[in-house]
């Protein structure tokens, strides 16, 4: 074996110095601010660093359930009926993307991904036509939009990848007017391309709609460079918004006399304030418009600045994505630095071009908001809030990368481009580690429903605790996977299953009512549900314990179940709950989606001991027990050894049963209820009083109104 020389090591390591010199002094030499495959694969890196590490580990969330589930059982005829009333034109996307990318979450997150790209790079070329002596600002404005923290929803794939496509037909329709001026040759061309990519944005959403207001704006710029006079100029701006502004009042007039469900889902109800009280009405909607402006620009970088977040992600994973991301705005900033930048302007040019920037920011963010202060929606820095700071991404960034220009000394802006990137980026990745713990927790969820519930009779309500089950849906959201797992070949207007958040539905002036036989009724656009108080079956997660079927006499004291669902346990039917339809194990729920079960799960032996209970299959649980009692040792809840004593009991073993009731105290209310109920209804016996009365006085079921033989 031959050991390499020195003479050798320093060949190697000069030849690594050409080469690194050789690199720098070709980004000193090239203008690769103005390359838009630089500006690609920069933006393309930035996306999947802070998009791209988790795709395989995130799944589906709210809205992305119901549209997944009527594409996959309902098909395009479906999906029309669904957005008949919201968006029928965005629907037509939905009927393009869901039959080819089908109902696995790895290609919506890969999809969204793309979008977000293509999105952040059309923002960036209409920025690099609109300034096109100021390439640094097009791409820091493009770095932002990819990072932009007032947004947290980029894991909900299959939704905002179409709010991505839409996004990106507003801003190639902008970057068209700007073609059609610069090249007249292909004036028509660049006009007929704009107008169908402006019809797009106008008539698939309202997001962007009023954004559509800029137009003249960019044109005016655009046209700025050209010689003339200002009538000259004016005409050129008139003759080339003149197109987009009738296109303009025609979406105004379909939307607000043609489209019959303009206001199905949102009332304007700030002009019916106007109406009444003009000027304490104007005077709010100031206020809320300035102070919402803020949130969406400065506001939003602060919330993303708050290191507590970032502490609780615990170490390891703080270092692991840390890692990525000083690693992306340490190359941003050498690369950044290390560009020759070969545009300077005279001062009075110079400050007529941050007038410009800072005009269109502006007017951008003054636009953006119309659709939700109109319409008087909340608007939060939180699910699913957030969402509503998507159409202010324009003017934030571009505010951003405006502000940065300013600063006095080229390293300082790039230093400072580089820290936004590194807090947005963080911010982001925290956000997707949470989605992923959600989406983890999801599919625990519905494996465990599938092992205590293999079949639900049709027409049943599940009724469940909010926020616990999951984070990132709506009960509405998880009424979708419910029927495509208990009911995965129904096409018809009817549905049979429904799952409430009794916390959200119940309120003053509500149709449900939390009583017996109270009618509940709900329409999912693609059909209808028909049910009833009685007919529903009640539970509870946490995402730490097992799932419960609330048992009104076993929970009726349980401190982890909130009083609302005990409430509700009173007249809910576990005999709703049938076996397998197979007589054997029940069929995975959704394999393709939710994924594998776990191995070896403690909550897999509970749940089908709870299952065994309801049919009072006694021994069977006794087996259950004896094969994995070992499992119990994961167990968060000692109160879910309950189904395994009362097998005990109820076949005469009253010491063992005694034995595995653990004095616990947040499991003392379930094993009191657990020891009085069977004192009631088990024949007696020596070895039944002796046990009875010894675990009821050891858990001290006094403090419950309990007492051995008490009714």
């Amino acid at each position: 074996m031959t050991v390499p020389s020195k003479k050798n090591d320093r060949l190697r390591i000069d030849t690594l110095k050409y080469l690194a010199l050789s690199l720098y002094q070709s980004l000193r030499t090239r203008d690769l601010l103005s390359s838009p495959f630089f500006a690609g694969a920069l933006l393309f890196v930035a996306a999947a660093a802070c998009y791209g590490l988790m795709t395989t580990k995130l799944g589906f969330y709210w809205d992305s359930w119901p549209m997944n589930w009527i594409a996959q059982t309902r098909g395009g005829q479906g999906l029309a009926q669904y957005f008949s009333t919201n968006r029928p034109v965005w629907g037509l996307l939905y009927q393009i993307t869901t039959p080819i990318l089908g109902s696995t979450p790895l290609p919506w997150q890969l999809f969204a991904l793309v979008w977000r790209w293509l999105a952040a790079l059309a923002f960036w070329q209409l920025l690099r036509l609109v300034w096109p002596r100021r390439p640094e600002v097009a791409l820091w404005a493009g770095l932002l939009f990819i990072v932009y923290p007032g947004f947290q929803q980029q894991s909900i794939g299959l939704l905002y990848s179409h709010f991505y496509i839409v996004m990106t037909a507003f801003t190639l329709s902008m970057a068209c007017s700007v073609w059609a001026i610069e090249r007249p040759r292909r004036r028509g061309l660049w006009l007929a391309l704009g107008l169908a990519l402006s019809t797009t944005n106008l008539l698939m959403m309202e997001y962007f709609f009023l954004l559509e207001l800029i137009r003249p704006l960019v044109i005016w710029i655009a046209t700025s460079r050209q010689e003339g006079s200002f009538k000259t100029h004016l005409r050129r701006v008139l003759a080339a918004w003149a197109p987009y502004l009738v296109l303009f009042i025609a979406a105004v007039v379909w939307r607000a006399f043609l489209f019959p469900y303009t206001t199905n889902n949102y009332q304007l109800k700030t002009l019916d304030q106007l109406s009444t009280q003009p000027v304490n009405t104007l005077l709010a909607l100031v206020l809320r418009a300035l102070n919402e402006i803020w949130i969406t620009t400065g506001g939003a970088w602060i919330h993303a600045l708050n290191p507590a977040q970032y502490l609780a992600l615990g170490k390891a994973v703080l270092v692991r994505y840390g890692a990525v991301v000083l690693v992306l705005a340490g190359a941003l900033l050498l690369l950044g630095t290390s560009l020759k930048q070969k545009h300077t302007e005279p001062r009075k040019e110079k400050l007529s071009l941050t007038f410009q920037m800072l005009l269109l920011s502006a007017v951008g963010l003054a636009l953006a908001g119309w659709p939700f202060w109109l319409t008087n929606v909340p608007f939060r820095l939180e699910f699913a809030y957030d969402r509503f700071t998507l159409p202010f991404i324009f003017g934030s960034c571009t505010l951003a990368a405006t502000l940065i220009l300013l600063l006095p000394w080229k390293p300082l802006r790039w230093l400072a481009i580089a820290a936004l990137v590194a807090l947005g980026s963080l911010y982001q990745i925290k956000s997707d580690l949470a989605f992923r713990q959600d989406w983890a927790n999801q599919q625990r969820f519905f494996w465990q429903l599938r092992w205590r519930v293999p079949e639900l009779s049709p027409g049943t309500v599940i009724i469940a605790n909010e926020n616990k089950v999951t984070a990132f849906s709506t009960d509405n959201s998880l009424t979708a996977p419910i029927n495509w797992i208990y009911d995965p070949h129904n096409s018809s207007q009817t549905i049979h299953y429904l799952m409430i958040y009794p916390t959200i539905r119940v309120y003053e002036g509500s149709a449900l009512k939390l009583v017996p036989n109270w009618p509940v009724s709900e329409d999912l656009l693609v059909g209808t549900f028909q049910g009833s108080t009685s007919r529903s079956i009640t539970v509870f997660y946490d995402g730490s314990t097992c799932l419960r079927v609330v048992d009104p006499i076993i929970d009726r004291y349980n401190p982890i179940i909130p009083d609302i669902l005990r409430q509700t346990a009173l007249f809910s039917d576990a005999s709703l709950i049938l076996p397998p339809a197979n007589g054997l194990e029940p069929q995975p729920p959704l394999p393709d989606i939710l994924g594998q079960p776990p191995q070896d799960s403690w909550c897999q032996t509970y749940e089908r001991g709870e299952f065994l209970r309801q049919s009072a299959q006694w021994y069977d649980i006794i087996n259950l027990w004896e094969a994995n009692q070992d499992q119990y040792r994961q167990a968060t809840f000692a109160g879910e050894a309950s189904p395994f004593i009362e097998a005990y009991a109820r076949t005469g073993q009253w010491q063992p049963a005694a034995q595995m009731t653990a004095n616990e105290p947040k499991s003392r209310a379930v094993f009191c209820s657990l020891w009085h109920n069977l004192d009631q209804t088990t024949q007696p016996s020596d070895g039944k009083s002796q046990a009875v009365q010894a675990t009821m006085d050891t858990l001290k079921c006094s403090e419950y109104g309990l007492e051995p033989g008490s009714p």
